[in-house]
């Protein structure tokens, strides 16, 4: 489905390129244990404490290579629903799918070209934007199932505030829908809030995608005696430069594909997954046993 998705928006046969590293441990550091764990001048926020990958390409090289484009349009799913008030949950999926690889625009600056090359090598990123771009993607994704899936008005209002809305949108610098939320206010108006709820959606993933572009690749030429023109066959392919447009790659296709998306149905995790059978309940083989294990006590 996902390369019948890609086809139709290119209108050619293109697949997605993009090999990610994954380090064998990954720790949080405060800003002067991080500048010690390098032989060269890194320049970043003091503020912060920094997710660190000991064994990387600079030291003992040790790491496994993926391809996030192939996975299950539940890496973006897992990525959302993280309890960011556990740190060993966070460093548990970053062990599994690795560093974003991308900072936020208005933090860029604050790091020097070095510090840069470390958060794109998916090497170190600052532990507190990772947690605020896990609750943005939550927040996108409780918007999407609230007012697209669910349209549900009640639901919707049991869950958010107009006020909440627009904060998270000027946090999302979408100051120029913001405004809108206060037309909704006494209007239960569900296609109302669909509308905006995709235009929000509509904004965060273009801008995510950004670190994907088209690229030429293989170029060949056949040349014709005669009045037969020449053929040439030039290959394409799309480029990923981080794990977060990944994600937002599979956030797209999840909105736009319409996938089904159902709530686990097991007491303890409540997590929200995309099934591949319209009578499946649980969200791994895992959560299913432990609900019958807890149903047959």
């Amino acid at each position: 489905m996902k390369e019948e998705v890609f086809n139709n928006i290119t209108g050619w046969y293109e697949e997605v390129r993009f090999k990610w590293k994954v380090y064998n441990k990954y720790e949080v550091l405060n800003y002067e244990e991080l500048k010690d764990k390098f032989n060269f001048e890194i320049q970043v926020p003091k503020d912060y404490h920094y997710i660190y990958a000991p064994d990387n390409e600079y030291f003992n090289k040790s790491y496994k290579v993926y391809n996030p484009v192939e996975e299950n349009i539940d890496i973006f799913l897992k990525f959302s629903q993280i309890n960011t008030d556990n740190k060993d949950y966070i460093l548990d999926w970053i062990s599994k799918y690795g560093l974003p690889g991308k900072l936020g625009d208005r933090k860029n600056h604050l790091f020097n070209e070095d510090a840069k090359r470390l958060v794109e090598k998916g090497i170190i990123y600052p532990y507190e934007q990772f947690v605020s771009k896990i609750n943005k993607a939550n927040f996108l994704l409780k918007l999407y199932l609230l007012t697209v899936v669910n349209s549900d008005y009640k639901e919707i209002k049991k869950h958010t505030t107009c006020e909440k809305l627009e904060n998270e949108m000027y946090s999302f610098n979408f100051k120029n829908l913001a405004g809108e939320i206060y037309l909704l206010e006494d209007k239960p108006n569900n296609s109302d809030y669909g509308y905006l709820a995709l235009n929000v959606i509509n904004n965060k993933i273009r801008k995510e995608l950004k670190g994907i572009v088209p690229i030429i690749g293989d170029i060949s030429h056949v040349a014709y005696e005669g009045d037969e023109k020449d053929e040439w066959n030039i290959s394409s392919s799309w480029q990923c430069n981080n794990l977060m447009s990944a994600l937002y790659l599979h956030f797209y296709w999840l909105v736009t594909q319409n996938e089904r998306i159902k709530k686990c149905e097991y007491k303890d995790c409540g997590n929200y997954f995309s099934a591949n059978r319209t009578d499946q309940k649980f969200c791994s083989t895992s959560c299913r046993k432990k609900h019958h294990y807890h149903q047959n006590k």
